[in-house]
């Protein structure tokens, strides 16, 4: 015979330990109803830095792309814009900045543009780092054979834009998490689906998703593609679950 009490006391009490455990490992769960509803999951949506790679970048290439800046000023105006973001892609940027002791000038009206970069002024100038889904966006021209070769080799590449043109990249690479690819393979074969969703570029994301075995990947969205994605997976899919792995 089961005291109605305990079982009262007993389920919120194992719910409480249950949530509490997973704060500590990195796992948020915001409404304790996903504990129910965990057995359901058939998808799975992260997110590619930060999550299944370190989020660490290293700054591999520097490039000035007109005559007007040598590579050291373009690392310095990316420097400039950048000392005001904690983006893992500025910290990588700063880091090479500081190991090459550039002379970084200073930077107004700075200001974040979500999924696309930042902005701000240079000795009165409006000058823009940006991504190469915004450089197709607004039309403005640049070495796309460049481009695709410095992504196929795994960079997150960035660019340096001043009165409509592509003045300066800086290519950058990151390393896969050491248990992500453990973790990929053991989702699989529990039977959940892991989806790669990230604002990177397509041949960057495609790396690190065939190197962890993930064969559904979007690349190159901006917030609110993500969001879509996920309305979509909920609306289509048994039950979907989003987490980051800390």
């Amino acid at each position: 015979i089961a005291c109605p009490h305990a079982l009262g006391l007993a389920i919120p009490l194992v719910t409480a330990r249950s949530t509490s455990l997973g704060a500590k490992n990195g796992l948020l769960i915001r409404n304790r109803n996903a504990l129910e509803a965990a057995k359901k999951i058939d998808s799975i949506l992260m997110d590619k830095t930060g999550t299944l790679t370190e989020g660490a970048f290293k700054v591999h290439t520097v490039e000035s792309l007109t005559k007007e800046y040598s590579e050291e000023q373009i690392l310095a105006y990316f420097a400039a814009l950048e000392r005001t973001s904690t983006h893992p892609l500025a910290v990588g940027i700063l880091t090479k900045a500081e190991a090459e002791k550039v002379t970084i000038p200073v930077a107004t009206e700075t200001k974040n543009m979500p999924g696309i970069g930042l902005s701000g002024k240079i000795n009165q100038e409006e000058i823009s780092i940006v991504t190469a889904v915004y450089l197709e966006k607004m039309g403005i021209v640049y070495d796309k054979k460049h481009f695709e070769e410095l992504a196929s080799l795994g960079n997150s590449i960035s660019y340096l834009v001043r009165k409509g043109e592509a003045v300066g990249l800086i290519a950058q690479g990151d390393k896969i998490k050491s248990g992500a690819k453990a973790m990929i393979a053991a989702l699989i074969a529990d039977g959940i689906e892991p989806v790669m969703v990230t604002g990177d570029n397509a041949a960057s994301a495609e790396m690190v998703a065939n190197q962890l075995g993930i064969n559904q990947v979007y690349a190159g969205l901006m917030p609110e593609d993500k969001e879509k994605i996920v309305k979509d997976y909920q609306k289509n899919k048994k039950f979907l679950s989003m987490f980051v792995i800390v």
